[in-house]
């Protein structure tokens, strides 16, 4: 199964690694956008559960992005890639 998970990877790193990038940048947003808001003295008087609270909903953004990608990547090889042409007969044939 290691082996089979080291196939997997090395098939397909760049897009674990702009998954990851994006997860990243979701993450940093996410927590820019929770945290900035909570002046220093607020920051303070917050439980334990309310600072993870805002960690994990940080957190919740990079998730969402990096399974949302990894679920429909985009094609990494050319052969996955392959176009199906649909050849179609015009006749004279005239039709009632």
């Amino acid at each position: 199964m290691f082996k089979a998970i080291q196939d997997h990877a090395a098939k397909h790193a760049l897009v674990y690694a702009i998954a990851i990038g994006m997860g990243l940048q979701g993450f940093f947003t996410g927590f820019y956008d929770n945290f900035w808001p909570i002046e220093p003295g607020e920051m303070v008087r917050l439980g334990w559960w309310q600072v993870m609270a805002l960690w994990f909903k940080s957190l919740s953004f990079a998730m969402g992005i990096v399974v949302g990608y990894l679920i429909k990547p985009p094609p990494t090889a050319p052969d996955s890639m392959a176009t199906h042409t649909v050849k179609t007969t015009i006749t004279d044939e005239k039709k009632p």
